[in-house]
């Protein structure tokens, strides 16, 4: 039985391409929840039409109440 009591997706958006910058700003906005696990991350991304130049990742995390 799991201990997990809540399922959320944290998105963040940063300016620009720099992937490694979108990484810094997802574990920042994962600090958030410090009993949180994370089951997936993905890139989102709107293609050619993404006029933006922006990175936006996507994680899905699991957490606990505390």
């Amino acid at each position: 039985m799991s201990d997990f009591t809540g399922k959320q997706i944290v998105v963040v958006k940063v300016p620009g391409r720099d992937m490694e910058r979108a990484a810094v700003a997802l574990r920042e906005k994962l600090a958030e929840f410090p009993n949180a696990r994370v089951t997936a991350v993905t890139q989102r991304s709107a293609g050619w039409r993404d006029w933006s130049d922006t990175i936006q990742l996507l994680a899905a995390i699991e957490y606990t109440a505390e």
